[in-house]
């Protein structure tokens, strides 16, 4: 029977912990971020008027964070929404817009000064948002 040879690292491996968790011009976004969020905070929710807590109250970004890299840290394109609301207007726009038809409408004039192009292929995307709801017209 041949026994083969154990292969040798040739170089050391890296402690534990060794590798960053995130990249240094991560970190300098995140906290630019992080900026911009203490310095806009809010303490009511900008869609339904509650009081929240920190850890309920989130940012949420009208335009988003990965295709509008540029208007991420723009104090027009965030509010501070409870997270419920958050979730309704990140998963089922059509549920917000009737829920809280007068931040819809704020968040559209928002989008339409921060991007007119997104705005227009958001219309075009959501149509029944505008006319069904009576947000627009």
């Amino acid at each position: 029977m041949n026994r083969r040879t154990p292969l040798h690292r040739t170089t050391p491996l890296r402690p534990a912990g060794g590798l960053p968790r995130v990249s240094p011009k991560q970190g300098q976004v995140n906290r630019a971020k992080r900026r911009v969020y203490d310095a806009t905070k809010a303490a009511t929710c900008f869609s339904c008027g509650e009081a929240c807590q920190a850890p309920a109250l989130t940012p949420s970004h009208i335009l988003t964070q990965g295709r509008h890299q540029r208007q991420r840290l723009n104090t027009l394109n965030l509010v501070w929404e409870c997270w419920p609301v958050h979730c309704l207007w990140e998963n089922n726009k059509a549920d917000y817009a009737r829920r809280f038809p007068e931040a819809f409408a704020k968040k559209m004039e928002r989008m339409q000064q921060l991007d007119p192009q997104a705005y227009a292929f958001f219309r075009m995307k959501n149509g029944g948002l505008f006319t069904a709801n009576g947000v627009e017209q």
